[in-house]
């Protein structure tokens, strides 16, 4: 299960790499600028899909525990989606901040 997690994660970090960076170039960023934007979203991307997997035991315990606190057995597609869960909402925060960064950086130039 943590394989699908991470290949997905391989497949979503590049191409929100690539939203980024034509998303910068396209609203006149520095080109010094545009391709450490486009690593930095899309390396926490990748780390948000890379984290649970590396941890799953520690995320399992924490879902149990805090969000699933009747003792009822979770399926493993449960635990698996709640992975996937997780690398999207990382990605989603990373491209909220891009977004934020790039919404101030314009409105500071008038």
């Amino acid at each position: 299960m943590s394989a699908l997690v991470i290949g997905l994660g391989v497949l979503v970090a590049p191409i929100v790499a690539w939203l980024v960076y034509r998303d910068a170039a396209r609203h006149g960023r520095s080109r010094a600028t545009d391709p450490w934007a486009a690593l930095a979203v899309g390396t926490v991307s990748l780390g948000g899909f890379l984290a649970p997997a590396l941890a799953e035991g520690a995320l399992a315990r924490v879902y149990l525990v805090r969000v699933k606190s009747a003792p009822v057995v979770t399926s493993p597609a449960e635990l698996l989606m709640l992975r996937i869960a997780v690398g999207l909402g990382v990605t989603a925060a990373a491209l909220v901040v891009y977004g934020g960064v790039r919404w101030g950086t314009r409105r500071d130039r008038g």
